[in-house]
């Protein structure tokens, strides 16, 4: 069995889940790879951090980040996860749809409008023309 986690975040893309490892404000176990799930293909990281509403106790901080982009990839992490560490929150973090000049760390994202499309990633666009996606 699989210790329970309180928060598990999942990450999308290659740097996210680097830049979520190096936040070490309050930590109280540093971050480590741990045992994932049965049959989960990816890496599982776990943390804890002192809880600001209970001074004494800890929160376990579970986070990933499945091997490519997308709603599908994701629901599939989350549902596993979900299982495997029955959290009481789980959550999203990311570099606010490739704009990281945007944003900074800590801040919190509230979608106007969410939608989902999953068609690709653009790459090599240039401003005016029609751009590639893979």
């Amino acid at each position: 069995m699989l210790e329970p986690a309180d928060v598990v975040i999942i990450t999308a893309a290659e740097g996210e889940d680097t830049a979520l490892h190096q936040l070490t404000d309050g930590v109280t176990s540093p971050w480590s790879s741990v045992t994932a799930p049965e049959r989960y293909p990816y890496e599982v990281f776990a943390a804890d951090f002192e809880s600001l509403r209970s001074p004494g106790a800890t929160l376990r901080v579970i986070t990933t980040r499945p091997g490519r982009m997308g709603g599908d990839h994701t629901a599939q992490a989350a549902g596993q996860l979900l299982a495997a560490y029955n959290p009481r929150c789980i959550a999203m973090c990311g570099v606010c749809a490739g704009r990281p000049d945007w944003t900074a760390l800590g801040d919190v994202i509230i979608g106007e409008r969410v939608w989902r499309y999953d068609a690709g990633e653009r790459f090599n666009a240039t401003p005016g023309a029609k751009p590639l996606l893979r």
